[in-house]
């Protein structure tokens, strides 16, 4: 399955996730830019979950444009990510609140954020890393976990590091074991709005709740 047997031999996030990965040719995207959706994202996000005045964390959030737009809305937003490239792009475009971090083994304390956001994630992880990433979010969500990410495979799908793609309930079981609860409703209210709004832009997430 695409680089799969290279990442087994031996997998390097922090080399995968190079500045040729976000510029084109080893992934969907052709550079990694803000768009003009982040804020509509933001506001959806912040009004849905009451997020004004709390602390939300993006995790692999690549260049923290989302939690910039969270900012502005009073929210405080904490994003992280492995690649030189994306805390590269930070600095340059002074986005602030961005941590350089492995998504596998993150600085923060048990339960430190209200809600936390992995968007487009749990894919880039291989098999063998699979529990010890949804240990580390579930860990860190002391409230909302909202997560997004393929459910099958795509034969358009150009992105060479999606290598860990299962079904919707897949993902569901896995963290439900982990002492969550998939929130039905809250998920339909977020897509509503996102398809509305931003569809096929963050437009969807499973929404866990601690129970």
């Amino acid at each position: 399955m695409k680089i799969y047997n290279i990442l087994l031999a031996e997998y390097n996030p922090r080399e995968l996730f190079n500045e040729e990965y976000f510029k084109g040719g080893r992934s969907n995207y052709n550079d990694y830019l803000r768009d003009h959706r982040f804020p509509l994202v933001a506001r959806a996000l912040t009004e849905i979950f009451g997020l004004e005045g709390r602390l939300v964390l993006d995790a692999g959030c690549a260049v923290p444009y989302l939690v910039d737009e969270l900012r502005k809305l009073g929210v405080h937003a904490v994003g992280f990510d492995i690649s030189d490239y994306a805390r590269r792009k930070a600095v340059l475009e002074r986005l602030e609140d961005f941590l350089q971090a492995d998504a596998c083994k993150t600085p923060f304390r048990d339960r430190s954020f209200y809600m936390v956001i992995a968007s487009e994630l749990v894919e880039h992880i291989p098999d063998f890393l699979e529990d010890t990433i949804l240990r580390e979010l579930t860990r860190l969500a002391d409230k909302y976990l909202l997560i997004r990410t393929p459910y099958c495979h795509d034969p358009e799908d150009n992105d060479v590091t999606h290598v860990n793609i299962h079904p919707w309930m897949y993902w569901v079981s896995r963290v439900e074991e982990m002492g969550f609860i998939h929130d039905d409703e809250l998920y339909a209210r977020f897509a509503v709005r996102g398809h509305r709004e931003f569809r096929y832009f963050f437009d969807e997430f499973m929404v866990f709740v601690r129970t």
